[in-house]
């Protein structure tokens, strides 16, 4: 267990070594604050808000930084501090990865974007084939694709397309 002395020494070269590492960080983001306005109204918060948190924690880099990332967007959700110039896409990315690492505000954030696979990909194209093209179109499709003719036949086994698949395309 550390003495009074070195908890402050420590908390002391963590902090500026914090601070440096969470501007760096989010630079993109921070690129469309006032710096000088950002910077009082953070460390009052820290003073007035999270002086306990500061003093409870273990001296480390990452703590620290994570204390600025809660201040930082309780400020911003709050509207003590707001952009001085748009934020930019790369500075947005900092904001939501902030968020999500916090907790804070994850609300706000879109949902994530699903990446479909290419056979989820196929799978939904041949179901707006099934629904938009004529049986021959579908059919000239299945016979220039072993790839086509597979997903739509596995379709056509689970009732996906329509309980009259069979109609529309006859083998």
């Amino acid at each position: 267990m550390l003495d009074t002395k070195e908890r402050i020494a420590l908390a002391g070269k963590f902090s500026t070594q914090a601070n440096k590492a969470w501007c760096s960080e989010n630079r993109e983001l921070l690129a469309a604050f006032s710096l000088p306005d950002l910077w009082k109204s953070l460390g009052a918060w820290l003073q007035l808000e999270a002086r306990a948190d500061v003093e409870n924690t273990e001296p480390s880099v990452e703590a620290y930084k994570a204390i600025i990332s809660r201040g930082f967007l309780v400020l911003l959700d709050e509207g003590v501090v707001s952009p001085a110039a748009p934020i930019t896409k790369l500075g947005q990315q900092a904001l939501d990865e902030m968020r999500r690492a916090t907790g804070i505000g994850v609300e706000s954030l879109p949902a994530p974007v699903v990446e479909l696979t290419p056979e989820q990909t196929l799978d939904e194209q041949i179901v707006v084939d099934w629904n938009t093209l004529s049986s021959a179109q579908i059919r000239k499709k299945r016979d220039t694709s072993k790839t086509y003719a597979a997903a739509l036949s596995r379709l056509l086994e689970t009732d996906r397309l329509s309980p009259h698949a069979t109609v529309k395309v006859a083998y």
